[in-house]
């Protein structure tokens, strides 16, 4: 860190060989600054370079970083970026393209471009790059790199220190004699070249010191045929320590191997190719972001349909215990399911649905005080015209209802607009996006059940059930298409539509029993329809990817994690290094197609 410090600019660029540890020096140099970080000074953001859409500047892709990922508004998010108060770690330039294509037309050379323009007055801005250093020589030599950069080079360990690396680390020292013996006396150069990366003797101490006998390694001609061997026995290792540590074993060492085969395949195939305007990564397992591993339109289909599953009880439950008959019955539920199959339609044209983050220091924040005081003087509004209407319970209620669904659901929820940068792990989105649709959820069903419990007749039950209808419309419409002026109008018209179709084809209405029962079903509408979008494509792609990948799959990435064959990089894992990517992707065959790519 005091090298990077004391160099003007602060440019470094990371080069080593594959397995070096460019990444593990990147990251600790990340965690250093952060750990003597001044108030004034840069917050140091790791970006996989691999995922940058290259048509978009640098200064794009970190906004959109610190939106999508920590989740802070985009207002915050450009302001931070402008000042310079953001420091980006790109890592794995060399991970940008494949092998064949042209250095000209690479989008790692269009990544230097951005990096060069990205300027603080007259002086280059600070950041950090990692690539292997045969790549970047290429590209130097083609006439791009970093300007006003600092280089530094991983080199590969000494035979000496391979050996007191093993000694170290090993839990039975005596029984790697023969392997320390031979990298010393060089008698071996394929094991000695093999081994002389952090990557690799990782492998070997995972691979052979609980399992196995070290002596094997001696025996392996060829580079490529001892870090193939290497890998293969990576997962089972690992796998079988986990069992001895646990006493059982959670998963089987075959299970492992075919659900990450699935993953790195995923991984490998999207590499760079464009799905509904975002550039997929060829490093990162996003949870929220993996839905087009079940394909491109069936789990956006299952997330529509649950929709409006979801949305139908609310509406089925008051209709049914309405006396309806005959034509006006089936009008009505006509009418639900039209509706329905808009908001379907809408949900399945979301390609990436945005994780609501609950966070309540967002209420101090200018946005989240402005949607509460907006929700609360709505909902005194309301409340007193319903007062002055249909006494003063529906008045209470209605106002409470209106002020809860709206002010408190989008002022805790959503962009957290300041500048605090929280990293919270790979399942820190969607657990926000779920306690925010549970919180609201429970809080708005039951104040509907109260609003249509104090309704004394039909014309006051379906004016509150309109209100609620337009309400929750047009928080979705907005939510979902980022428009006021659509929330408005669609909430406007679903409202007065929903009204006097109901006015005109009910009567008195059952109170007590329909708010029982209604009060669930709207918790269900505000919790799961409205809120939990990322959530429930994240179920929906489980539901598609049943029998291919575990229905836990949360759980099962946590554990790979915390065994070491996943790391964790912000909202993403990331396997442990690309050769054991690219090892695993191979092992889940060629019968998979790369998804269409989009604009």
């Amino acid at each position: 860190m005091e090298f990077y410090q004391e160099i003007r600019p602060h440019r470094l660029v990371v080069t080593g060989s594959p397995g070096a540890g460019k990444t593990v020096l990147a990251l600790e140099l990340l965690l250093a600054l952060l750990d003597s970080r001044r108030e004034d000074d840069p917050i140091p953001i790791r970006i996989s370079a691999a995922s940058w859409n290259t048509n978009l500047s640098l200064e794009k892709l970190l906004i959109d970083q610190l939106v999508d990922a920590y989740g802070l508004s985009g207002v915050t998010a450009r302001h931070m970026v402008e000042t310079r108060h953001v420091l980006p770690v790109l890592d794995g330039l060399d991970e940008m393209d494949t092998e064949d294509t042209p250095l000209a037309e690479s989008r790692a050379a269009a990544a230097l471009e951005w990096c060069n323009s990205y300027q603080d007055g007259r002086a280059g801005s600070s950041l950090v790059l990692t690539c292997r250093a045969d790549y970047y020589e290429e590209l130097a030599n083609a006439g791009q790199r970093i300007l006003d950069a600092a280089r530094i080079e991983v080199h590969p360990p000494s035979s000496d220190q391979i050996c007191a690396f093993l000694i170290r680390r090993v839990k039975y020292p005596h029984r790697w004699q023969a392997v320390t013996n031979a990298i010393a006396e060089n008698s071996s150069e394929t094991l000695t070249r093999t081994l002389s990366t952090p990557w690799q003797l990782t492998l070997a101490i995972a691979a052979y010191d609980t399992m196995g006998d070290p002596d094997d390694l001696l025996s392996i001609t060829g580079d490529r045929a001892l870090s193939e061997h290497l890998v293969e026995r990576f997962i089972p290792a690992v796998t079988q320590l986990s069992s001895r540590r646990n006493k059982k074993a959670p998963y089987e060492s075959d299970d492992v191997t075919r659900w990450l085969a699935e993953l790195a395949n995923y991984l490998n195939l999207n590499a760079g190719n464009t799905l509904g305007g975002r550039v997929m990564s060829g490093t990162d397992i996003v949870l929220h972001h993996l839905w087009p591993l079940g394909g491109h339109r069936i789990p956006r289909l299952v997330d529509a349909t649950l929709a409006v599953l979801a949305a139908v009880p609310c509406c089925i439950i008051v209709y049914a215990l309405s006396p309806h008959s005959g034509r006006q019955g089936i009008t009505i539920l006509a009418y639900t399911m039209a509706a329905n199959i808009i908001f379907a339609s809408i949900f399945y044209s979301r390609w990436w649905p945005h994780p609501q983050r609950l966070n309540f220091r967002r209420m101090g924040s200018r946005s989240g005080f402005r949607s509460v005081i907006t929700g609360l003087l709505g909902g005194v509004s309301m409340g007193f015209v319903a007062a002055l209407l249909f006494g003063p319970a529906i008045g209470l209620v209605g106002g409470l209802l209106y002020w809860v669904t709206y002010g408190g659901s989008f002022g805790l929820t959503g962009d957290i607009k300041d500048d605090r940068v929280e990293i919270e792990g790979p399942e820190g989105p969607l657990r926000h996006d779920a306690l925010s649709a549970l919180l609201f959820g429970l809080t708005s069903g039951p104040l509907y059940g109260l609003s249509v419990a104090a309704s004394a007749d039909s014309l006051i039950f379906w004016a509150t059930f309109s209100m609620t209808v337009g309400i929750a419309n047009g928080a979705t419409a907005g939510a979902l298409f980022r428009s006021p002026r659509i929330a408005v109008i669609f909430g406007l018209f679903s409202g007065l539509a929903s009204g006097i179709s109901q006015t005109y084809t009910s009567d008195q209405v059952s109170g007590d029993l329909t708010a029982f029962l209604s009060a669930p079903a709207f918790a269900l509408l505000v919790g799961f329809v409205i809120l939990a979008r990322a959530s429930r494509r994240y179920l929906s792609f489980l539901i598609c990817m049943r029998g291919r990948l575990p229905w836990r799959l949360n759980r099962f990435l946590r554990w790979s994690y915390n065994v070491g064959i996943l790391r964790a990089s912000g909202v993403a894992y990331q396997f442990r290094h690309l050769e054991l990517q690219d090892w695993l992707a191979q092992q889940a065959g060629s019968h998979q197609h790369s998804p269409d790519s989009h604009a």
